[in-house]
């Protein structure tokens, strides 16, 4: 037994000894870009007495757009490997970085199993970054004006009314992204699946929400105060700290929207650097205050007479503090009475690819309550008759999948694709096994243009 002991810690030293480095050589070569696509070879290369055992598992998930990329093995022995790694792109100043896993297996007294970490990057990061940050500023500004906005818009215009208002609601809502930065991060270093406004899915995260709206509106009724004088004189209590506070409940309500660009930034700042992301939500957030910032100097130009006016604006503020305290009290609802789904997803897409494979179309349309845009989209678009007609005429197969409770499957799905977030939904078909992805908030044509593709039909002329 002892003997067996000894041999087990004689492995385990040998194995520490045994760097990667000094197993396996790589090198990058025939590095080539087009306009619209890019690829490299690695060849791998096994030190003096050793021997590639298999060709070595390539993993290249953490990518930048793994969805477009593809790995050939062009040749195998055991003292050389030679693979290609290939991606297409838009154009010749898109951003790709390719991020490999390359498990090995080299063998010379005694097999070992090597992992390289490779990297390599293809046109300008510092270009592209710009460009999402740009891109970042212009989804937070259009975040103000999305469908999922709704349930806060009055919260929103009650800091209309001061510059100390305006101040507090702008603090808040950087506050509010800077947390959901930092939570991201998190969860990016510690290996778990991101995605978008997923904090909806966690009951906790609405019980608190909904716990502060609480506080707002009894002080919006002057039930309760939440600035209390601290001198026996009476003094009037400053409008920040609740201001503050409803410019962070308005910002992490808006979160789960993925506005059209905002969704593609989010994918771009979650497989990013932690300083990236960072700079990214700063930007978002910067866009997203745009109309706070407006108001501080179009505000003092409001007459100071304006008493009936801003008891007017208090009074709508207060019923819409009532009206989103009732929106996420049905949310916390929903989560606790949702039922356990029958069915898994990876089942959902086993059908999916059958169907396919028999020559049907199938729709994906992966949606969840607390997502006010995909409400709008499924009464807007979804169920207009163009696309109810052309689905009835495509013969459509249309699948939901509810995302209230978190699912990784589901979001590996969707990051596939380049999306971390919800509204999501993709037509498949024999023209399409890979499918024909949305945009975030589609029109009829977009979609009934998306199923003749996918379906493989050629698109009728005028006056057939």
């Amino acid at each position: 037994m002892i003997q067996i002991f000894l041999f087990i810690i004689a492995l385990l030293g040998q194995y520490a000894q045994c760097n990667s480095a000094e197993v396996i050589v790589y090198t990058i070569e025939n590095k080539l870009e087009s306009d619209f696509s890019c690829q490299c070879d690695l060849k791998i290369t096994p030190s003096e007495g050793w021997k590639l055992a298999m060709p070595p598992d390539v993993d290249y998930s953490n990518s930048s757009d793994p969805a477009t990329m593809s790995v050939e093995t062009v040749s195998f022995d055991n003292h050389s490997c030679h693979l290609r790694v290939n991606s297409s792109r838009a154009s010749a100043s898109d951003y790709r970085r390719f991020s490999l896993k390359v498990t090995c297996s080299a063998c010379s007294d005694m097999c070992r199993i090597i992992p390289l970490n490779i990297d390599v990057e293809f046109g300008s990061k510092y270009k592209t970054f710009i460009i999402f940050l740009i891109l970042a500023f212009v989804g937070g500004c259009l975040l103000n004006f999305m469908p999922c906005v709704l349930p806060v818009i009055l919260l929103k215009l009650s800091a209309f009314k001061s510059k100390v208002a305006l101040i507090g609601t702008i603090v808040g809502n950087y506050i509010a992204f800077f947390i959901f930065a930092i939570f991201l991060i998190g969860m990016k270093l510690t290996g778990q699946t991101i995605g978008w406004g997923m904090h909806f899915q966690d009951i906790r995260f609405l019980v608190m929400i909904a716990i502060l709206l609480l506080l707002l509106l009894l002080d919006s009724l002057n039930a309760i105060s939440l600035m209390p004088s601290i001198t026996l004189k009476s003094m009037p209590r400053s409008p920040f700290v609740q201001h503050m506070m409803s410019g962070f409940i308005a910002a992490v309500l808006a979160i789960p929207c993925t506005a059209p660009v905002l969704g593609m930034v989010a994918t771009f700042a979650i497989q990013g650097r932690i300083d990236e992301l960072l700079l990214i939500f700063i930007s978002i957030a910067t866009g997203f205050s745009l109309p706070y910032i407006i108001g501080i100097f179009w505000v003092p130009r409001i007459p100071s007479n304006i008493g009936k006016i801003s008891e007017y604006v208090h009074k709508v503020a207060t019923f819409g503090l009532a009206c989103t305290f009732v929106w996420v009290c049905y949310l916390i609802m929903n989560n606790l009475t949702q039922p356990i789904q029958k069915t898994s997803f990876s089942q959902t897409l086993s059908e999916i690819n059958q169907s396919v494979e028999h020559g049907g179309t199938v729709m994906l349309n992966i949606s969840a309550p607390w997502c006010v845009t995909c409400k709008y989209n499924k009464v807007q678009t979804l169920n207009s008759k163009v696309v109810t007609d052309a689905m009835k005429q495509y013969n459509v197969h249309y699948i939901e999948v509810d995302l209230t409770k978190n699912d990784p499957q589901v979001l590996d799905h969707m990051k596939k694709y380049g999306r971390v977030g919800i509204p999501f939904t993709i037509v498949y078909g024999p023209r399409s096994t890979n499918g024909v992805v949305l945009s975030e908030i589609p029109n009829s044509k977009e979609v009934v243009s998306a199923i003749r593709v996918a379906s493989g039909a050629k698109r009728k002329r005028n006056g057939d």
